[in-house]
């Protein structure tokens, strides 16, 4: 159907405000608004379905999606929703945004590559089961909207352009590449504590799962074992931590970042960045390093 070849090109990085961000309880279904907005409007499904229709015909949001009804379209409802529908939704402001739908020789919106750069472009419906991240922003930016804080309306747009980051990558994700929150709480545990190096028995004794469970789907899920994650992280941590800090000794270093001593993190150093600690230092003091 043309609505699933449609998208909506979010200017990036563009100060958003938001109008009206609720949740809603449906206690008795009904149809959705026939109207044009705007904004945008950005419904997250919690419980029930909805069909809403667009120009290129109804498109049907269930649990765990997201539907984004773009500003100044038309959209509408046929059918009520289910009895005790519940749904957060966010009333956004468009900015410099476009709205593009396939051209009538049946040719999809512009690829990746032919789409402006400052640019985030997405498909009007988003799967959001392996996404939790989603749903988690939506009820922040409601509950910011509530609140009196200070700054509201620019924390608001900070959590907006994140929304929108997240919505690609569960658009754009791999096959097979969905959340496993075994392997993000694995990876939270190594940044956390960057001055110790976590073996598989370590980390599967704190999860309560076997290593093998462990060193398999972190493998799966990254397509590196966990020692390679681990010792790449430290290493790019310590380059940074040069760069920031070059008069520190290069052993205070070492042991900043987990490693048995200056050889081994040199010898790790060197092996990674095809340069010694000390001269990628002397590079930096010379303002020369990358």
């Amino acid at each position: 159907m043309e609505n699933e070849k449609a998208r909506v090109c979010f200017e990036d990085h563009a100060f958003r405000r938001v109008s009206a961000a609720y949740f809603n309880h449906y206690v008795h279904g009904f149809p959705h608004p026939d109207r044009v907005m705007e904004e945008h409007d950005l419904i997250y499904m919690c419980e029930g379905e909805w069909e809403i229709w667009l120009p290129g015909g109804p498109v049907m949001l269930r649990r765990d999606q997201v539907l984004i009804l773009p500003a100044r379209v038309h959209h509408y409802g046929k059918k009520a929703c289910p009895d005790h529908t519940k749904t957060m939704f966010l009333h956004v402001s468009a900015a410099g945004d476009r709205f593009l739908t396939p051209e009538p020789s049946g040719r999809e919106a512009p690829a990746r590559e032919e789409r402006n750069k400052g640019e985030i472009a997405l498909r009007l419906l988003t799967d959001c089961r392996d996404a939790g991240n989603v749903r988690a922003l939506f009820e922040r930016v409601t509950a910011e909207f509530a609140s009196g804080h200070d700054y509201r309306e620019s924390r608001i747009s900070a959590l907006l352009q994140l929304l929108l980051t997240e919505l690609y990558a569960a658009q754009n994700q791999n096959p097979g590449e969905a959340a496993d929150g075994l392997v993000e709480t694995v990876t939270r545990i190594i940044r956390e504590d960057p001055g110790h190096f976590h073996t598989v028995q370590e980390l599967a004794g704190l999860l309560y799962v076997s290593p093998r469970t462990v060193s398999g789907r972190f493998k799966k899920r990254t397509g590196v074992t966990l020692h390679q994650y681990e010792l790449d992280m430290k290493l790019r941590s310590a380059a940074a931590f040069i760069r920031e800090y070059p008069d520190v000794k290069l052993y205070e270093v070492a042991k900043n970042f987990g490693f048995y001593d200056e050889f081994h993190f040199s010898r790790a150093f060197s092996g990674k960045f095809s340069i010694p600690p000390a001269a990628y230092r002397r590079r930096k003091k010379e303002g020369s390093a990358p």
